[in-house]
């Protein structure tokens, strides 16, 4: 399982259900089914999101980076 370090702010939204994109690097090789550890930068707050699917191609990010929808599954 991927640990993804979120700012405050980012992590307050994909743990609500505001949002559920997140940017990332290709090098952390996520892919489609797989589950992410997310904490905030005070690791005071965790949850762990599916991701339902990823883009790396045409997405309008660098080519360095996919875009990832994922859904929170668990707080931790």
């Amino acid at each position: 399982m991927v640990n993804l370090l979120l700012d405050n702010n980012s992590f307050k939204k994909i743990n609500s259900g505001a949002i559920s994109h997140l940017i990332v690097c290709k090098e952390e090789g996520i892919k489609q089914g797989d589950f992410v550890f997310l904490s905030n930068r005070d690791n005071r707050n965790n949850c762990i999101v599916k991701v339902n699917y990823v883009d790396c191609e045409g997405s309008g990010v660098e080519e360095n980076y996919c875009i990832l929808n994922v859904k929170k599954v668990k707080a931790v």
